[in-house]
């Protein structure tokens, strides 16, 4: 055979994409763009988006609830998605911190029904007051004790003597009640310790 038809017959024969397959990806971007902008939503650095998220979880489950007039392709993948998503957020802490957060966001707090989140916000506000206050007193009061302990008088400590002191005290105390005459002759007097020396400025008689 002429290698120049077995070429365009090999051509025939690879999978080419029809319009069937065009469609179908239209319908398919058309079904998943409110992913990328529910991605994008919750993805911000500069505000916060936990409020943000039983909003969107609720859009999406509207999203992907299956119409009669969808086909059978954008049908099966509105069960694949909502069958993950459903699975999501069931934790029941995580849901009140949700549910929490959704209630104090003024563009979402008429978005849930449940009236024991309000009281649930109002019960951790009330203990988070009565906390601040407990804690505000705790502080005055070490305060105050504070005070009080600085302005008590600080008795005076007694000197330590230095060994060479304590070794020679003796002595010393026998140097102090010698009895010398007074160089003038006007009687005697008796020998200061060192501390009175220094300050008359005379180590001898005087």
């Amino acid at each position: 055979m002429d290698p120049r038809l077995r070429g365009s017959m090999e051509r025939d024969r690879l999978e080419r994409i029809t319009d069937e397959d065009l469609k179908k990806a239209e319908e398919f971007t058309k079904l998943m763009s409110v992913m990328y902008t529910s991605t994008l939503c919750v993805s911000s650095d500069s505000t916060p988006t936990c409020g943000q998220v039983l909003p969107i979880h609720q859009k999406l489950e509207e999203h992907f609830q299956v119409q009669e007039s969808d086909t059978l392709f954008v049908a099966g993948i509105k069960k694949k998605v909502w069958e993950d998503l459903s699975k999501r957020y069931q934790n029941e802490d995580i849901r009140h911190f949700l549910e929490e957060a959704t209630v104090m966001d003024p563009r979402f707090k008429n978005k849930l029904l449940a009236d024991n989140i309000w009281e649930r916000v109002k019960l951790a506000a009330v203990m988070a007051q009565k906390k601040e206050v407990s804690e505000e007193q705790e502080r005055e009061k070490g305060h105050e004790q504070e005070q009080d302990t600085t302005s008590k008088e600080v008795p005076c400590k007694k000197v330590k003597k230095c060994p060479l002191a304590v070794l020679f005290e003796k002595e010393d105390k026998a140097l102090q009640g010698i009895v010398l005459p007074n160089a003038t002759g006007s009687g005697f007097k008796t020998w200061l310790d060192g501390d009175e020396e220094e300050k008359e400025g005379k180590t001898g008689i005087r």
